[in-house]
């Protein structure tokens, strides 16, 4: 590497600006995460408010519950979804 080339990234690594690069990629992957929650969560509770509506679930609306839930854990959910979740599956499965 050339001592122009070792320069310029000794500048680039010692400023702000990779400090500043590093944060908002990180502001942009923990408000993706927050987003792809809330939508989860929302579609877990349409989904379960069908099920205790309907007084039955589906195999279908099994799957489609726990891997929704599943996916919420994994963004970080908080744990809120798991009593709608066991509600649903106290309902009587049907189809």
């Amino acid at each position: 590497m050339s001592e122009t080339t070792q320069l310029v990234l000794g500048a680039i690594l010692g400023s702000s600006l990779l400090t500043t690069i590093f944060s908002k990629v990180w502001d942009y992957v923990t408000n993706a995460r927050k987003t792809d929650q809330i939508l989860l969560l929302g579609a877990i509770e349409q989904l379960v408010d069908k099920i205790l509506a309907q007084g039955y679930r589906t195999k279908m609306q099994t799957l489609r519950l726990q891997e929704a839930a599943s996916q919420y854990k994994k963004r970080g959910g908080d744990g809120y979804a798991d009593a709608m979740v066991a509600d649903a599956m106290k309902m009587p499965l049907k189809g």
